[in-house]
């Protein structure tokens, strides 16, 4: 009966922050106005194998992803809360893993602390305000490595097969998701943990010839379906978007040697004031004493197998860190758990005092940017930082006020609430930082905009437009990551270059068209008395040929 109840009261708690502010702010661009807009485009034109950005082939990412957000599309329309929903509801089930694993392997309060902390990590919930595969991506990587890790907690009979069975399901899924990544991972996990345990001879108790065709069943249909409709996916898919992006700087996303290890504290906040402890009290000090704690150690394995993979590759974003996430809050979870049932409380006093020093200086550096920062873009506001220092300032010393008086369970209490209020606070202020939505110029065109007349994009594609005007625009002068799907298809009518831009500009239609103000600088003398300003937003602007 505790199960459902701590299912039920985890899934309200974790469900409303997730869910309190959902879809009240715009789709964070680029990546959360793509991922909104591929989906919209297979639901208005039926085609579900073969995704579509504006109109134009798409390979990067395989669909489960896509299709899961057109689902929400068809049930809730073609807006901001619809494509927000699958990744809350991705995250919560993540959550619900966390606990269920960590209570079977730790204890009740163990896989509860464990849950909480995940959910309300600053990277955890910052990435429920964007549309991103990785959050979903860690679910199922997440599913499968614990499905693995609870059958071998289990003797052999249909209830560890069914355990190892969900494993190959849960990893089709994360390949469906997002690629190969999804088997890689949890493949290349469970292989360690079997090398440093010389689990050689229980291979064949993995189930691996029923699995493998569970997977194939799941993740290969869509593979063939989609080349053989599109023959040039193979190259592309798998060199391109798979090697050569993980082992060259072929999508320019390297990064220098320091961002792995400043995401992984600043995601994990408030909670990394009590890594250092968790990493030495979970790895036991002689070799001998690792077969009493496999679970500890393969959740050992899953992080740093993880995070040693992208410290070595050449393409590294924020959310690929995320499936570090998990293992990291078990641990912790089953860290402050143990202590919270024992009376040696020292080391956790040493984190709460870390964590309001940390806080102090956090506050300290929120009023310090009012007089440093220029609020001219009102993106961010002066009340903003003033209300975020205070909430990091006091959120700090009522937590260790409460643990010092009340003890560990008043403490955690006291600081998860803290972090869940000032994360609410600052979910609204999280998309607006990021400069390149242009919404407000989408609204002001939206009022003007009839059915027949053009937009265009020239010199840049602006991720949002097309999702907020439901509807494929012109784009001008740019190919970009647009350039494989162009090569293949027949886009000229609405991927133009500079000419036929110019043709329709000076036609008799009226024409609108967003650019970035220095390009239309260049435009300008052009134009003549043909480039009128209807709005203006940050670095980009609204333009009309036709009054």
């Amino acid at each position: 009966m505790t199960w459902l109840k701590d299912f039920l009261v985890l899934t309200l708690i974790i469900g409303l922050l997730f869910g309190a502010t959902l879809g009240r702010y715009p789709l964070a661009a680029p990546d959360g106005a793509r991922y909104a807009e591929i989906p919209r485009e297979m639901v208005v034109t039926g085609d579900y194998i073969t995704p579509h950005l504006n109109g134009v082939k798409y390979f990067e990412k395989p669909p489960l992803f896509y299709w899961l957000q057109a689902i929400s599309i068809k049930a809730f329309g073609a807006n901001e809360l619809a494509v927000s929903i699958v990744n809350a509801l991705m995250a919560l089930g993540c959550s619900l893993l966390i606990y269920f694993t960590g209570r079977k392997l730790y204890g009740r309060l163990n896989g509860i602390v464990a849950s909480f902390i995940f959910a309300t990590t600053s990277l955890v919930f910052a990435l429920t305000r964007v549309v991103t595969l990785d959050v979903a991506l860690t679910f199922f990587i997440t599913g499968s490595l614990c499905s693995f890790m609870l059958a071998t907690q289990l003797p052999l009979g249909i209830k560890r097969s069914s355990h190892l069975w969900a494993m190959y399901v849960f990893a089709a899924l994360a390949v469906m998701t997002k690629g190969l990544i999804g088997a890689v991972f949890p493949a290349l996990i469970v292989l360690i943990w079997t090398v440093v345990f010389n689990e050689w001879r229980n291979i064949k108790t993995y189930r691996i010839i029923s699995g493998l065709f569970l997977f194939l069943l799941i993740a290969l249909p869509w593979h063939i379906l989609v080349q053989i409709k599109n023959p040039e996916f193979f190259r592309f898919y798998f060199i391109d978007e798979h090697f050569l992006r993980y082992s060259t700087g072929y999508a320019g996303r390297s990064k220098p040697w320091w961002f792995l290890p400043a995401l992984l504290l600043g995601g994990l906040y408030p909670w990394m004031v009590f890594l250092p402890q968790t990493i030495m009290n979970s790895i036991p000090k002689h070799f001998n004493q690792w077969q009493q704690n496999k679970p500890t150690i393969f959740l050992v394995i899953w992080a740093l197998t993880i995070y040693a993979f992208y410290t070595f590759s050449n393409s590294q974003l924020i959310p690929y860190i995320l499936p570090v996430f998990p293992p990291i809050a078990l641990l912790i979870g089953n860290y402050l758990a143990t202590y919270w049932q024992s009376n040696q409380h020292r080391p956790i006093t040493i984190g709460f005092n870390v964590l309001l020093t940390l806080n102090i200086a956090l506050g300290i550096g929120a009023i310090a940017a009012i007089f440093t920062l220029n609020f001219s873009d009102h993106t961010i506001t002066k009340q903003n930082l003033y209300i975020a220092a205070a909430c990091v300032i006091i959120g700090g010393v009522i937590s260790i006020i409460a643990y010092r008086r009340r003890g560990l369970a008043w403490g955690f209490t006291t600081l998860t609430l803290a972090v869940s209020i000032l994360w609410l606070y600052l979910s609204p202020i999280i998309t607006t930082i990021n400069k390149q939505s242009i919404k407000p110029l989408i609204i002001t065109l939206q009022q003007k905009l009839k059915p027949d007349e053009e937009v265009i994009s020239y010199g840049h594609y602006y991720q949002d437009l097309p999702f907020y005007l439901q509807r494929i625009i012109t784009v001008a002068n740019f190919a970009n990551e647009l350039t494989f799907g162009m090569r293949h298809q027949d886009t000229k009518a609405w991927m133009i270059d500079t000419k036929t831009f110019w043709e329709r500009w000076n036609s008799n239609k009226r024409v609108y068209l967003i650019t970035d103000t220095d390009s239309y600088r260049a435009l300008q003398p052009v134009a003549s008395d043909r480039m009128h300003m209807v709005g203006k937003y940050l670095d980009d602007v609204l333009l009309v040929n036709i009054k």
